[in-house]
């Protein structure tokens, strides 16, 4: 964390978390890379590569950078691992920023 930087604490519940997110699939960013930019915002888990981590789990698409936020700190919470990126093929009201998370897709 930055000098600049500030923590927040926030107690979300899994309905809540839910209702953050506008859509959620299957992780697909390996089949269109450039698709996708990478925010630096979010940890790099340091025992694996980071392809490997961005290619996995789910994909779920928010609004707003509050609620991309607020989503991956929630995912982070439950042991998952999270990055921000930005959905360049998408308009704002179908939710330009996407939160990948290693949380297994069901």
């Amino acid at each position: 964390m930055t000098s600049d930087s500030i923590t927040v604490t926030v107690n979300i519940c899994p309905e809540v978390a839910d209702c953050l997110a506008v859509s959620r699939m299957r992780n697909f960013r390996a089949e269109q890379p450039h698709r996708f930019g990478l925010l630096g915002i979010g940890p790099t888990p340091d025992n694996e590569p980071v392809p490997n981590y961005l290619d996995t789990g789910t994909m779920s698409w928010h609004l707003t950078m509050s609620d991309a936020l607020l989503y991956a700190a929630y995912e982070d919470a439950r042991g998952y691992y999270t990055r921000i990126l930005t959905d360049r093929l998408s308009v704002q009201s179908d939710g330009q920023y996407v939160v990948i998370s290693t949380r297994a897709w069901e």
